[in-house]
């Protein structure tokens, strides 16, 4: 690889040195990334800051055609074909059409990346000889403001994954989100229930419904029986004796209600699977579910008895408020990775702005969309609708512990955040007291290792 860069640039004079990565930092408008696109005839490069991303609707309106983000097969053929393992920005090396952002043509110092680890610098009368055959074009729009552009190069990857899922939201490839609800309305491509879930949405709607039906429902899945009995012997519960089987942790501490609902709630991703790892990945989802749901249910249990709802509701409401990222990640593989990288990396960045650019909807909306399709209980579908429509105000119990809840919590998914005004107005209609939500924080808290073991197994 470097030989043949080494002879690209011998052949040109240009002059080039590589960059101490360690000992210097870097402003990002500095750095140089490339990326290939395709206008379904033809591959062309960009040539971009990395503090910048492509805006597409410019550069087509400038050339007046239609581009995409080309498919990895191509760009892993166009390296191949000069003898190159990463992409480097200059198009006249590939023998392509390419285009470069004025703004790097007026910079004293050009970085790029050679390879893993290894970066080099052109001075500017080498880098615009280098461009002298590519549109100069002002295409390009900033993907981060900060009151500093100073950033060491270990620091770069946050910014590089930012800009793929800008480019990757923006420039959609042929067969990439253009209708999310076309995709979600196309059935056959989305998984349906579990049977455990199906008859457990039959056994609640049952009038006739009782503890011996429900154990035998639950017995008959070994998964959702032993997650049951796990989460009755959380300290959460606080029960002192034995239990050693599923019908002990029904009859003994949980009950029908609280039972059923776990089990719906748990039965319901059997059938969906996304990446374990990163702040949206399943160990995470289920650790702020599990926490979610106990939260919510924590809640209910200090409400006047005369307006407390169904504790197993409310439960439930909580262990599915995130089920849309469950939904994303096992549809939509690639687009939800980079979703995962980008609020793993650039945590400061807000969720709900990111999936409305990639997706066109939040995840709470998506769940919405999913707990609909599911037919799920129509409290936890009333429930999803407010808290996605908060504007609509509501007397909606199941809404207002959630969305306390999800305020609470304060966890990256929330899409709740309240101020301390509202959240005390929303404590204060609920007719709990302040002192009890420290209480249900604390106990909440003091459970955690519990929770998060089970958690731990739901990720698995």
């Amino acid at each position: 690889m470097k030989k043949t860069i080494i002879d690209y640039f011998s052949k040109l004079g240009i002059r080039y040195k590589k960059f101490d990565s360690v000992s210097q930092d870097i402003s990002l408008d500095c750095i140089a990334q490339a990326v290939v696109l395709s206008d379904n005839q033809d591959l062309v490069l960009a040539v971009i800051p990395a503090d910048r991303t492509l805006n597409f609707n410019r550069l087509q309106s400038i050339q007046r055609r239609e581009f995409y983000i080309a498919q990895s097969d191509q760009v892993q053929a166009l390296n191949e074909r000069v003898g190159l393992s990463g992409l480097l920005p200059f198009g006249d090396l590939y023998q392509i059409e390419s285009f470069v952002e004025k703004r790097l043509l007026r910079k004293k110092r050009i970085i790029f990346k050679m390879s893993e680890g290894e970066w080099w610098e052109l001075d500017k009368a080498s880098f615009q000889l280098l461009q002298a055959d590519a549109w100069q074009l002002d295409m390009s729009e900033p993907i981060y403001d900060s009151p500093t552009n100073m950033f060491t190069l270990p620091d770069l990857p946050a910014f590089q994954s930012l800009n793929e899922f800008y480019l990757l939201s923006g420039g959609k490839q042929e067969g990439y989100i253009s209708d999310l609800s076309e995709h979600l309305s196309n059935t056959s491509t989305l998984p349906g229930l579990s049977s455990t879930a199906q008859r457990l949405l039959m056994l609640r709607s049952r009038s006739d419904g009782d503890i011996e039906a429900l154990i035998d429902v639950v017995h008959s899945d070994p998964a959702v029986t032993a997650q049951v009995i796990r989460y009755a012997r959380a300290s959460f519960f606080a029960y002192k004796g034995e239990i050693s089987s599923l019908s002990d942790a029904v009859t003994r501490v949980l009950g029908f209600d609280a039972t059923l609902n776990i089990a719906l709630g748990i039965a319901s991703a059997e059938l969906l699977q996304m990446p374990q790892q990163g702040s949206l990945g399943s160990k995470n989802f289920w650790r702020e579910a599990i926490h979610m749901a106990s939260l919510c249910q924590g809640l209910v249990s200090v409400m006047p008895q005369s307006r407390r709802p169904r504790t197993g509701v409310a439960y439930l409401t909580g262990l599915l408020h995130n089920f849309g990222l469950l939904l994303m990640g096992h549809r939509f593989t690639e687009e939800f990775t980079i979703l995962n990288r980008v609020a793993t990396e650039c945590e400061i960045l807000d969720l709900e702005h990111l999936e409305r650019q990639l997706f066109g909807m939040t995840h709470m909306e998506i769940g919405l969309w999913l707990m609909k399709y599911w037919d799920m209980p129509e409290e936890v579908v009333a429930c999803f609708s407010q808290v996605c429509h908060p504007e609509n105000d509501t007397t909606d119990s199941y809404a207002q512990i959630l969305q306390l809840a999800m305020s609470l919590s304060g966890h990256m998914s929330s899409t709740v955040l309240l101020t301390d005004i509202e959240q005390d107005a929303l404590v204060k209609r609920l007719g709990i007291e302040p002192s009890a939500v420290e209480m249900v924080l604390d106990k909440v808290r003091e459970a955690s290792y519990g929770l998060e073991e089970i958690a731990t197994q739901l990720a698995a």
